[in-house]
């Protein structure tokens, strides 16, 4: 048995699962792009991989739901303009830049990889024992990362990657950052992505959504595990876009919902555990920690030799994606520019920020667009908070992932990720309003 006909296998389940029971469906596929790489494709005109095809799947499935369903007005039409507007600015721009077998790919792959799964859960309502079970799946899937990390970061192999980048045909750059050393770090990790960075972003959308589930008394401890996991996976990745902002989920909470004084007494709580522990520390250990901690401290980064882009770097990749729009300023190249060209590029280096991606693909007027869908997405959901650990479960989740986007940029999938893990806390805050009505009815009629 091949690799192809294991998720082959995998793909029919899902089905099966789809026609009993859409959410639960719609969580098992959900957790596929956390544990097999977008880089296994099946051969087709439009070359899919098990994620693309499950969408497409689960979409098929929940479409009778859509009349079924009350939806917001504003947040379907949200959606609706923005994939219109990437539909005809991307077909005007790209001509020239690729044929047209390559534009429809490229428009494919956007809908499959970042929209067609939010429309799903955003027709589909969510009660309390899916969002559960939607729970214990992430849950799963990190525990299976995080063992898999430990083992590819004592062992210094990524079996699983390797094999499938051999398969495929494609390069290996987990192991090409494996040997990577960032002071105490000896060697970044991918564990089940691609990239360490693509595992970083992951891994900080999880904790930024599960940090708000420790609320949940029963599973508490579960859920802290798993949190302590991720930050350990955040930091052996070596990727400080996802480990810093774990410090803004955590200073969001205290903010929000902890009185003044208990947080004075967390901040002298640890100072002195600082102050305890730091004499058991190496020099190189504290400089690991401080240049992932002080991300803007350049001297930091240099100190433990980290090769990560500086100011003046991302000065020089934002002067070269000027260069690359100068023909077409406001629209850009077209979605699949920077992917099919940017590694070609000497001065732009990856395009390791949002504004860079979105600016050379879609032009200054893209990015202004995109900016605008990503705020009024968050503002939206916002707007439903009653309580303030509602208002800080999205502050959090929007907030690290904007932070991730500006010094990382667009991982496969995560901002699908950050979609469905909003729709998600708006069914949660939705469900708490309707517990909390429900419990003042009571409360009146008795």
């Amino acid at each position: 048995m091949n690799i192809y006909s294991i998720f082959t296998i995998w793909v029919i389940g899902v089905i099966l699962l789809a026609i009993k029971n859409i959410r639960y469906a719609l969580a098992v596929g959900l957790v596929l792009p956390l544990l097999i790489p977008p880089i296994v494709k099946f051969p087709y005109f439009i070359p899919l991989n098990t994620y693309n095809i499950i969408i497409f799947i689960l979409l098929i499935f929940s479409i009778r739901y859509i009349k079924k369903t009350p939806c917001s007005y504003k947040l379907k039409s949200y959606l609706i303009n923005f994939s219109l507007y990437i539909v005809i600015t991307s077909t005007i721009a790209s001509i020239g830049n690729f044929t047209l077998s390559e534009q429809i790919k490229n428009l494919t792959l956007f809908f499959a990889e970042y929209l067609l799964l939010t429309y799903c859960f955003l027709y589909i309502k969510f009660d309390k024992k899916s969002i559960t079970f939607f729970n214990y799946s992430l849950v799963a899937a990190i525990t299976v990362i995080f063992i898999y990390g430990v083992i590819n970061y004592t062992t210094k192999i990524n079996l699983y990657i390797t094999f499938l980048t051999n398969l495929v045909g494609s390069d290996d750059m987990a192991s090409m950052f494996q040997n990577e050393e960032r002071g105490i770090i000896e060697g970044r990790i991918s564990s089940t992505f691609i990239h360490p960075l693509l595992l970083g972003q992951m891994m900080l959308l999880c904790f930024s959504y599960l940090f708000y589930q420790l609320k949940d008394k029963i599973n508490k401890l579960l859920y802290f595990l798993i949190l302590i996991a991720i930050a350990i996976l955040c930091f052996l990745c070596g990727s400080r876009s996802a480990f810093f902002p774990i410090f803004f989920v955590i200073t969001i909470y205290l903010v929000y919902c902890i009185k003044l004084k208990k947080i004075i007494k967390y901040l002298v709580g640890v100072f002195i555990g600082l102050l305890l522990i730091s004499p058991f520390l190496s020099d190189e250990a504290t400089d690991t920690f401080k240049s992932m901690i002080f991300i803007w401290d350049q001297k930091a980064s240099e100190k433990i030799d980290i090769k990560g882009s500086s100011i003046e770097g991302r000065k020089s990749q934002l002067d070269a994606a000027f260069n690359l729009i100068q023909g077409n300023p406001i629209l850009g190249n077209g979605i699949g520019f920077v992917q099919k060209y940017g590694a070609d590029n000497d001065d732009l280096l990856g395009a390791e920020s949002i504004i860079l991606q979105k600016l050379v693909d879609n032009g200054i007027l893209g990015l202004f667009v995109y900016f605008i869908f990503y705020f009024y997405s968050f503002k939206y959901v916002y707007k439903k908070c009653k309580t303030n650990f509602q208002k800080a479960s999205v502050v959090s989740l929007s907030g690290s992932y904007f932070f991730s986007l500006l010094t990382n940029g667009v991982g496969y999938s995560s901002f699908t990720y950050y979609g469905i893990l909003l729709l998600l806390t708006y069914n949660v805050i939705n469900i708490q309003k309707k517990d909390n009505h429900e419990i003042n009815y009571l409360h009146t009629s008795i």
